[in-house]
């Protein structure tokens, strides 16, 4: 699958410096667990009704409780859950995310996709509670 490459800058945002496309899937992660809300959006544009429409369960949980133990599992559970949609439309055979609290505010990510072929990982950032 080829598609445009969202990378993400220092600040922890998307950056779109030049127009790279890749095989992987950084950018299908990328969007699945970070769209904010329920607005249109171009991913949309095949969905009949609002609940269709792809807003991370992820994203919306981390923006609205406290860091915990209990919530890093529970993000963790989340983001599998917004990311399931590869195993199902891709070669995507296993899906696996881990969470870890980074600064105050901010969690790592890390993803692992597992192909017939291939192991891709990756790696993201991302702020924790409300702007």
């Amino acid at each position: 699958m080829t598609d445009f490459l969202i990378t993400q800058s220092s600040g922890g945002g998307e950056l779109f410096d030049s127009y790279a496309v890749t095989d992987e899937l950084e950018t299908a992660v990328y969007l699945s667990l970070f769209s904010a809300s329920a607005r249109p959006w171009f991913g949309d544009f095949d969905a009949q009704t609002v609940p269709a429409r792809a807003v991370s369960t992820f994203y919306n949980f981390t923006r609205g409780v406290s860091m915990s133990s209990a919530n890093l599992i529970e993000a963790e559970k989340l983001a599998n859950q917004d990311l399931s949609w590869l195993k199902q439309q891709t070669g995507v055979q296993s899906i696996s995310v881990e969470l870890s609290a980074g600064n105050l505010r901010e969690v790592d990510i890390l993803i692992t996709i597992q192909t017939n072929d291939t192991q891709q990982a990756i790696n993201l950032k991302s702020k924790w509670g409300a702007d």
